[in-house]
């Protein structure tokens, strides 16, 4: 016999049950992109950041790679916002396809990603590499972009200098590329 106890004690472990899917969604929201599924820029100033800072109390270098597509504007301009993201969504796969495991690979916003790399003895190499295999596979998906990279420790393993050494580094990228075009 089903009591009214009963029936309240079921509803209100089937509402449990649906705040909990909401907080899971809600968590998730928090920390990834939605068109991407990569790391968002909130999920790197709320939890990532306190990573590096681990990283860089123990003098644990990091890498950080910036992104940043080439063409996006005038991709929305001239096919519309669905192709433009599209062609941040391949771009995407393509990092995802490209970096270790270990690495956080996130979409700042827009157009822009980072990729930060740790666990490595040869910080550098594994950078370039990154990079150079990205590179090619721009050239035959046809998705253009620039980076750069900077290395913590020439930065003192600080998380702001070393995002910002890198985004120098690729604007000096992205220039190049635009002056090209002309």
């Amino acid at each position: 016999m089903i009591t009214n106890k009963d029936k309240l004690i079921e509803k209100l472990q089937s509402e449990n049950m649906e705040l909990k899917r909401l907080v899971n969604r809600l968590e998730r929201e928090n920390k990834i992109d939605h068109l991407t599924g990569l790391y968002n820029r909130k999920y790197l100033d709320n939890r990532l950041i306190l990573k590096l800072e681990t990283l860089s109390k123990y003098n644990f270098p990091f890498t950080i790679i910036a992104l940043d597509l080439n063409n996006l504007k005038k991709i929305n301009d001239t096919y519309g916002h669905h192709k433009g993201d599209q062609y941040i969504l391949n771009f995407s796969h393509m990092l995802k396809y490209h970096t270790r495991p270990n690495d956080i690979i996130v979409r700042m916003g827009g157009d822009e990603f980072i990729i930060l790399i740790t666990e490595t003895n040869d910080i550098s190499k594994i950078s370039t590499d990154i990079i150079n295999r990205l590179k090619e596979q721009s050239k035959i998906e046809n998705i253009p972009f620039s980076s750069g990279f900077a290395i913590s420790n020439e930065n003192a393993h600080n998380f702001e200098l070393t995002l910002k050494k890198a985004d120098e580094n690729m604007y000096t990228e992205k220039k190049l590329y635009y002056k090209n075009l002309e």
